[in-house]
């Protein structure tokens, strides 16, 4: 029997095929939130959007590993390709920390500090704006990211009013 994961944490992370010459070339995704690992995949990641299409199918849906938390990763293939991962941080509502991490997807570093609306660079502290594009930290991964914006999750008994 499958478990639904209506409103539950859902992310879909869009991936192309790879190219040429890296079809044997596997990659590690890891849990930006929490640096977790959760599934190998091939091609390029071109977005990480918050949600999920329901009707879609089929999905492939994963939870990070050594993670207790509720999210889900659910994983498309995308035809379109980016020179840049476009990306959304969703503060989730069962994350009790007042200042939370984003991590790089790729290699695990740290790259910025969340609160509430506001974003900052690990490093430098200084804000990032909705589509501010950067790079990642890491001079092994050099990742070209841009920031899209933040989406709250809130329990549902309150969103109710």
């Amino acid at each position: 029997m499958f478990k639904s994961i209506v409103g539950q944490n859902a992310l879909t992370v869009m991936f192309t095929k790879p190219s040429v010459g890296e079809e044997l070339q596997q990659k590690m995704f890891f849990d930006p939130y929490s640096r977790n690992p959760t599934t190998q995949y091939q091609g390029t990641v071109v977005a990480i959007l918050p949600g999920y299409d329901a009707t879609d199918s089929p999905q492939i849906m994963i939870r990070p590993q050594r993670t207790a938390k509720n999210i889900h990763y659910i994983f498309k293939e995308s035809e379109q390709e980016s020179k840049t991962v476009d990306f959304w941080i969703q503060d989730q509502y069962f994350v009790d920390d007042v200042i939370k991490p984003y991590h790089c997807f790729n290699c695990q570093m740290f790259q910025l500090y969340f609160s509430g609306n506001k974003v900052v660079f690990h490093d430098t502290k200084a804000d990032v704006k909705p589509g501010q594009s950067y790079n990642c930290q890491n001079p092994m991964c050099s990742m070209s990211l841009t920031f899209l914006g933040i989406v709250k999750i809130l329990e549902l008994q309150s969103a109710i009013i």
